[in-house]
């Protein structure tokens, strides 16, 4: 296969029009499941098809930030972990794929046409509070437009779209910030036509490799005023390749199942690792050098899902900075997932319940009183012997005084953590609890 890891999210967010102050009648399931834009008061908007975040992969950019924005950084980490944590203490399923990034972006520019408490409560929950909305367009900004371009070995794909009902009128200005800003797409559409939503995942699988093709069903949109979708590629090669002859079946301990055979890959590379104390934490980088993987392997006995319910951010920067390099030979499960879910009452219960309910304040999106109905997320992930990315940036990492004769070994035998990110300064693209590489 070309790739080893391609990560993918496509991310929906459906605004329901309220203009007596009542709950909208259209309603969509909640929970997850896993399986293998707008006029002014008088004019419609003129699409705008140009802005996927792609840009120039032949000229990578360094990704610099002001000592402001690495305090940003920290804290859009917690509110990754905040969102993880609290979708897997909600969720059942055995394996879980989220994109806090994606969803972070999307609530962004849902963030520009709030303002009262419904502002407030998703500045806190994002960790933008204290800052004036310029300065936080500028972060996402950055974000966009300097993920995708840090090499030229890993692709980042970032794009956004607005899909605005025909005649609904939407604030000009709220427009204009969201396509300097995020770069997002806009159109006039009939929510009511079957075809929206045949258009709409057509968007979605054109900016995710044609990986996600479905996103939202006719019935899930009909009666909504705007629909708000990101999508978030990622792919990459190992800069160590695992020997495709060296996979072989094995057993892997699911959860809350019995002993299953996966496909293990199986080789050894030099990377930094640690012994942490929930377990061993491996940082498998990708060719080009700014983006890895990291995986925690909790302790045998411990509960993965509740080892990652419990994760901070604190915690997780502090077992960054016990990596150091060393051989280790590793063995994998090669897989491939999809994911998705309804995020609505996860965002509620993380902080933002004002703007995902009737209640909302959305004056700077319409003179008409509108809300979003409901958030929902779906993501891919497949992993295989050839990789997604490369070399290692060693910043923080634990100094050892000694280094071992035989290589550490990291058996990648029942649930584990894993998480996307940017090296230099700690950008999470995705996190996934996987508990059954085999199953759904």
């Amino acid at each position: 296969m070309e790739k080893l890891l391609t990560l993918v999210c496509a991310l929906c967010m459906l605004w329901a029009c309220n203009p007596n102050g009542q709950e909208s009648q259209n309603t969509t399931p909640s929970g997850d499941t896993t399986q293998v834009a707008p006029p002014d008061t008088a004019a419609a908007v003129q699409p705008d098809t140009s802005t996927t975040a792609d840009f120039d992969m032949r000229q990578p950019k360094p990704m610099t930030f002001a000592s402001a924005d690495e305090q940003l950084l920290y804290r859009a980490n917690e509110f990754t972990f905040n969102l993880t944590s609290l979708v897997c203490k909600n969720s059942d399923k055995k394996n879980i794929i989220l994109s806090p990034l994606s969803a972070s972006i999307m609530l962004g520019i849902v963030m520009n046409g709030a303002d009262g408490e419904t502002l407030q409560q998703m500045q806190r929950t994002l960790g933008f509070e204290g800052l004036t909305q310029e300065e936080i367009n500028e972060w996402y900004k950055s974000l966009i437009e300097l993920l995708p371009t840090l090499d030229a070995e890993s692709i980042v794909k970032i794009a956004n779209s607005l899909w605005v009902q025909n005649g609904f009128p939407v604030l000009p200005e709220y427009i204009a910030t969201n396509q300097h800003f995020f770069h997002a797409e806009t159109d006039n559409v009939d929510m009511a036509d079957p075809a929206t939503a045949e258009r709409i995942n057509q968007w979605a699988a054109d900016n995710t490799n044609d990986l996600i093709k479905h996103v939202v069903k006719p019935e899930e949109i009909s009666t909504c005023v705007m629909i708000l979708a990101n999508a978030l590629y990622f792919k990459g090669k190992w800069e160590t390749a695992f020997d495709p002859e060296m996979t072989h079946k094995e057993d892997f301990d699911p959860w809350q199942e019995p002993r299953i055979k996966v496909d293990m890959m199986e080789g050894e590379i030099n990377a930094r690792y640690a012994t942490v104390s929930k377990g061993q934490l491996l940082e498998m980088s990708y060719k080009g050098g700014k983006y890895c993987m990291d995986v925690l392997l909790p302790t045998k006995g411990l509960d993965a899902r509740q080892v990652v319910a419990d994760l901070t951010a604190d915690e997780w920067a502090d077992m960054l900075k016990q990596l150091y390099y060393d051989d280790v030979w590793v063995r994998f499960p090669k897989f491939k997932l999809t994911y998705s879910r309804m995020l609505t009452d996860d965002l509620k219960a993380a902080g933002m319940p004002s703007a995902l309910s009737p209640a909302a304040e959305f004056p700077h999106v319409s003179q008409v009183p509108t809300y979003l109905s409901w958030v929902k997320q779906v993501c891919y992930l497949a992993v295989d012997e050839t990789g997604t990315e490369a070399a290692a940036v060693t910043t923080g990492g634990a100094v050892i005084t000694s280094m071992p004769s035989e290589p550490k070994e990291f058996i990648v035998n029942r649930p584990f953590f894993l998480v996307i990110r940017e090296k230099q300064h700690g950008n999470i693209l995705f996190t996934a609890l996987i508990g059954n590489p085999e199953g759904e």
